[in-house]
């Protein structure tokens, strides 16, 4: 079952966030019980503004994440203030304060939950205190020009982040437990930093809804990733989901297209049409990308003994692997490997990428082989490869952010909804 955690918001005032850096510098002062003089202190304060100016439509609220850093060599103080020509609103903190101490070389990230409730869209502006004394910090000015009840207090429910999810909604196996065991499953595999989590099998829990399409989670990656491939390009419900629906459509009609661009016999993915086509895709198909991370795509046209290390792992040692040998492309779309594809399998060689899209091919990102035939490996009901030039389709995979918030199970009865409760608009939506 889905658990959100129960946060407490602390009354008080607030904040910022960053995308361009300010360097301020600034004296703060700590006044002492005992001798009751102020010492003074000059240090940098460095902070990142992506945005300082919100603006809420009426009668709602408006939940912003801000972060203060501290990128001096001396702990320093900090404190938030909020302005607004508004007369019937509330600005509080969810799990964290609105001033404090930032040690060394340190960011605070702070939770701002905005409500307006008056009957027009109101602004509000945020900057920072930095000149304040520690004794009697609630007597400040702006404490009061925030118009906060340091009283209140009220809980909120917070959605939980996916990758948490994920692993709280399945049994767990490793590498090294017995594959005849392993039919549906989430796999944990140990890497250097952390661990790579990987779903194999005919999974039923692995649906997630984003951007009003629907779409199949395939692993969570060493640093909380998470991969997800095209299974519809509607809601996730069972009528929308066909053996068909996972292809990527441009104008109605399902996209069908060469590997390699006209005149060019390479098995190169970085100047390949696959490529060019999935941008494209992207440009048409993704409104939003807040929640996605420009993602290292493997291209592994690495050569050893006259073939591709692919060709060997796949077909000769079928060992695939989840790290990358070959060349890295950044991109905020791309395609699966077919060691991916060949690490979701079960022990009859079936897995959940073959369920929405049974009844053509679709490109995998991976070279087969080179020569008089340059190929790819190719997906349908199984992994086999095809001519660079020869007609196939395509299945676009996206990366979430390793800090996506969502609800529910995963199944596709309650897939699982990103959340976008942080927002950076600063305009009011028009009606």
């Amino acid at each position: 079952m889905n658990k959100t955690n129960k946060i407490y918001f602390l009354a008080a005032i607030v904040m910022m966030l960053g995308c361009y850096a300010l360097n301020l510098s600034y004296s703060y002062f700590v006044q002492t019980e005992e001798k009751n003089t102020v010492d003074s202190r000059v240090a940098e304060l460095s902070y990142d503004l992506s945005q300082s100016s919100f603006s809420i439509n009426a009668n709602s609220t408006k939940v912003v994440r801000l972060a203060v850093s501290n990128t001096s060599s001396i702990s320093m103080n900090y404190g938030l203030i909020a302005q607004t020509d508004a007369k019937n609103y509330k600005i509080q903190t969810i799990n964290s304060n609105s001033y404090g101490t930032l040690a060394p070389s340190s960011t605070e990230k702070i939770d701002l939950a905005i409500t307006n409730n008056e009957e027009k869209c109101i602004t509000v502006n945020f900057s920072l205190d930095y000149n304040y004394t520690t004794i009697n910090f609630d007597e400040l000015n702006y404490l009061t020009r925030s118009n906060i009840n340091n009283q209140e207090r009220y809980e909120y429910n917070f959605p939980d982040k996916l990758n948490d999810l994920i692993i709280k909604n399945n049994s767990i196996f490793t590498t090294d437990e017995n594959k005849e065991t392993i039919n549906a499953s989430l796999v944990k595999v140990k890497t250097e930093t952390n661990n790579f989590y990987y779903f194999k099998g005919n999974v039923i829990n692995n649906y997630v809804s984003y951007n009003n399409m629907c779409f199949r989670i395939v692993n969570v990656d060493d640093e909380g990733n998470i991969k997800i491939v095209l299974a519809s390009e509607n809601s996730c419900s069972n009528e929308n989901l066909t053996d068909e629906s996972g292809y990527a459509k441009l104008s109605k009609d399902y996209i069908n297209i060469s590997y390699a661009k006209k005149d060019n016999n390479e098995t190169n993915y970085e100047n390949s049409n696959l490529l060019d086509t999935l941008n494209i895709w992207f440009d048409n198909k993704v409104s939003n990308k807040d929640n996605l991370i420009k993602y290292n795509w493997c291209s592994d046209n690495t050569i050893a003994n006259g073939v591709y290390n692919s060709y060997d792992r796949i077909v000769n040692s079928k060992i695939p692997s989840y790290e990358c040998k070959g060349k890295i492309i950044e991109n905020y779309i791309g395609t699966l490997t077919a060691d991916e594809v060949m690490l979701a399998n079960n022990e009859n060689d079936k897995n959940y990428l073959y369920e929405n899209a049974k009844n053509y091919g679709w490109w995998t990102i991976t070279p087969h082989s080179s020569g008089e035939e340059n190929k790819i490996f190719v997906i349908k009901d199984s992994i086999y490869e095809d001519e660079i030039n020869m007609q196939n389709r395509i299945r676009p995979v996206l990366v979430l952010k390793n800090d996506t918030l969502a609800t529910g199970t995963g199944t596709i009865d309650n897939p699982y909804v990103i959340d976008n409760i942080f927002t950076t608009k600063s305009i009011c939506e028009q009606d």
